[in-house]
C-alpha cells in the first residue's frame, strides 16, 4: 500500500465502527446551505489506550501569537460538530488532546476529522471536494519530515542532509502518485508544493539550530566544570543555510503560508542574529544590552521592511517575556514604536508589556495548584508567611535535571531555616514518570507537585513562561520578588538573596 494513502484505510475502519456518527454528519451537511460557513465534524474512536484529554482546539497565527478559531471538548459520544466563519482559505492547526496536525480550511467546505490510535485523518463530506485528501496529503508530509528531523538531530550534518534528501525524494514520489490518482486543482497542488518547500527549509534550519545549540551547551558545561572549552566552528553545510532562507514579504501575512513562514523566520532570527551576540563565557551573566544589539543587527541586514518589522516585533516580544520590563526592554519597545508607528504588531506588544507589568516585583503572585505524590492538592497560597523558591521543571528537560544536584545542595544549606520552602513543580504529562524520578532523587526535598494540562496552561499564561527550567521567587507576603530567579547552580548570589529575604519581615 502506498504510504501517502495510509490514512484512508484508517478512516474507512472508523467509518465502519462509527457509522451512526458519520451518517448524522452527512444528514447535517445535506441541511447546510453554502452561506452557513465551514462545517467540521470531529470524532474520536475508542482505543485500548484511554485518552483522558478531551480538549479540541483549532488555531492559526495571524500576528505574533496563535489565535483560536475553536476551543471546545468532545461530547458524551466523543464527537463534536462546529461551524467556522472563515472568509478565505487558511492553514491552521488542530489539536485533539496531545495529538496535532495541520488543517487546511476553505470557506463553505465541509470536513470530517477522525482521531484513532493517536493518528488524525480527514475526509471530505462532499464527494466533489478534495479537501479531505489534501489534508491527509499535508498531514503525511508534516509527520514524515517532523519524525525524520527529530530522530536525526544527533547525527552529523553529512548524514542528516543525505537522509533528508532521501526522505524528500520519497515524499515527492508519494505526492506524484497521489496527485495522479486524485483530481486536485492546480491551486491545491501549488499550496502543497509551497508548504512542502517551507517545511523542508524549517527542517534544515531547525537541525542547524539544535546542532549549534548542543555544541554551545558543551562549551558552557566545560566552563562551569573548569575544563578547557573546545573552540567550535560551524560546518560550512550549516553556515550556508542561513543565506538560503526564503525572503518573501508576500508569505508573511498570507492566511495559508503565514504561520509556517513566521516560524521559519523565528528560527532565522535565532541563527542569523541572536547567534552573533551569544558568548558562552557570559552564559550566567549575559550582556543586558544584547536585545538592543540584536535590533541593530536586524536593521543592518537591509531586509524588506515588512520582514524587518516582524523580526523586530518578535525580538521585542521575546526579550520582554524572557527578561521582563527593564530599561533595555522598555527602550527596545519605544524604539520599535518610533520606527514602525503604525505597526500591525503594536497592539500585541502592548498586551505583552501589560502582562509583564503584572509580574513585576511587589505584585501578588498568581496562585499555583497541583497534585502531590500522595494525591493531595497543594497551593502556592498554602505557604504564605514563608519565602517560596519555585522550580518549574520536567523529567524530559535536560537542563532541568542537571540542576537537581545543585538544588539538593541549596536545600541542604537552608535546612535549618524554616522560613524558606522549596516548591518543585513538574509539568510532566505522565505523572508516573514524574513520581519515578522523584523517588530516584531521594535527597531532593521540598514540596513536589505535578500539574495536569489545565493547571500547566494556567501556570504558563499567568507567569508568561518561555521555557524550562524556570525559577520564581515569592516573598513571605505572597508577593513576587522575581519571576526570573537565579538557578540553584548560580551559587553564592542566590544564597545571598534568599538569606536577605529570610531576614526581611515584610515585602520588599
Amino acid at each position: 500500500m502506498n504510504k501517502a494513502l495510509k490514512f484512508t484505510p484508517l478512516y474507512m475502519k472508523q467509518y465502519q465502527t462509527s457509522i451512526a456518527i458519520l451518517f448524522g454528519a452527512f444528514l447535517l451537511y445535506q441541511c447546510t446551505t453554502k452561506d452557513e460557513g465551514t462545517t467540521i465534524f470531529i470524532n474520536k474512536v475508542a482505543t485500548s489506550a484511554e485518552i483522558t484529554d478531551d480538549s479540541v482546539r483549532i488555531s492559526h497565527q495571524p500576528i505574533l501569537d496563535h489565535e483560536y478559531l475553536l476551543r471546545s471538548k468532545f461530547d458524551s459520544v466523543a464527537s463534536l460538530t462546529v461551524q467556522l466563519e472563515i472568509s478565505q482559505p487558511m492553514l491552521a492547526s488542530i489539536h485533539i488532546g496531545t495529538n496535532y496536525a495541520p488543517i487546511f480550511l476553505r470557506p463553505n467546505d465541509h470536513l470530517i476529522v477522525t482521531l484513532q490510535d493517536s493518528l488524525l485523518s480527514f475526509k471530505s463530506v462532499s464527494e466533489s471536494s478534495t479537501l479531505g485528501a489534501l489534508n491527509n496529503h499535508l498531514n503525511q508530509m508534516y509527520y514524515t519530515l517532523n519524525t525524520y528531523t527529530n530522530m536525526r538531530l544527533g547525527r552529523n550534518p553529512d548524514d542528516f542532509f543525505s537522509g533528508l534528501d532521501s526522505t524528500i525524494n520519497k515524499i515527492n514520489e508519494q505526492a506524484k502518485i497521489l496527485q495522479d490518482s486524485i483530481p486536485f486543482k492546480p491551486n491545491e497542488i501549488e499550496v502543497f508544493n509551497k508548504l512542502f518547500k517551507l517545511k523542508i527549509e524549517e527542517s534544515k534550519i531547525y537541525y542547524a539550530f539544535m546542532y549549534h545549540n548542543n555544541k554551545l551547551v558543551e562549551q558552557i558545561y566545560a566552563l562551569r566544570e573548569g575544563r578547557p572549552a573546545e573552540d567550535y566552528v560551524a560546518p560550512p553545510s550549516l553556515t550556508k543555510l542561513i543565506n538560503e532562507i526564503t525572503i518573501d514579504s508576500t508569505l508573511l501575512n498570507s492566511p495559508i503560508y503565514g504561520s509556517s513562514y513566521k516560524y521559519l523566520l523565528n528560527l532565522y532570527n535565532r541563527e542569523k542574529f541572536n547567534s552573533q551576540i551569544f558568548d558562552y563565557n557570559k552564559w550566567d551573566n549575559p550582556d543586558p544590552y544584547n536585545p538592543l544589539k540584536v535590533a541593530d543587527l536586524i536593521r543592518a541586514e537591509k531586509l524588506p521592511e515588512s520582514i524587518a518589522e516582524f523580526l523586530q516585533a518578535l525580538s521585542v516580544a521575546g526579550y520582554s517575556r524572557e527578561e521582563g520590563i527593564t530599561k533595555v526592554t522598555d527602550s527596545l519597545y519605544r524604539n520599535f514604536e518610533t520606527e514602525f508607528p503604525n505597526s500591525i504588531y503594536s497592539q500585541h506588544l502592548s498586551k505583552v508589556f501589560i502582562k509583564q507589568g503584572l509580574l513585576s516585583q511587589g505584585k501578588t503572585a498568581p496562585n499555583i495548584k497541583g497534585s502531590k505524590i500522595d494525591g493531595t492538592i497543594a497551593n502556592l497560597t498554602d505557604f504564605k508567611g514563608r519565602i517560596v523558591y519555585v522550580d518549574v521543571w520536567a523529567t524530559w528537560c535536560a537542563p532541568c535535571v542537571e540542576e537537581i544536584p545543585h538544588s539538593i545542595k541549596l536545600q541542604e544549606f537552608f535546612k535549618d531555616d524554616p522560613s524558606i520552602i522549596f516548591l518543585n513543580i513538574s509539568v510532566d504529562g505522565n505523572a508516573e514518570t514524574w513520581k519515578h524520578k522523584v523517588a530516584l532523587e531521594k535527597d531532593w526535598g521540598g514540596v513536589h507537585i505535578n500539574l495536569n494540562k489545565v493547571q500547566k496552561d494556567s501556570l504558563s499564561v499567568n507567569y508568561q513562561l518561555t521555557g524550562y527550567p524556570t525559577y520564581i521567587l515569592i516573598d513571605k507576603d505572597g508577593k513576587i520578588v522575581t519571576t526570573r530567579a537565579q538557578r540553584p547552580s548560580s551559587g553564592e548570589e542566590l544564597k545571598a538573596e534568599l538569606e536577605k529575604l529570610s531576614k526581611t519581615r515584610t515585602s520588599l
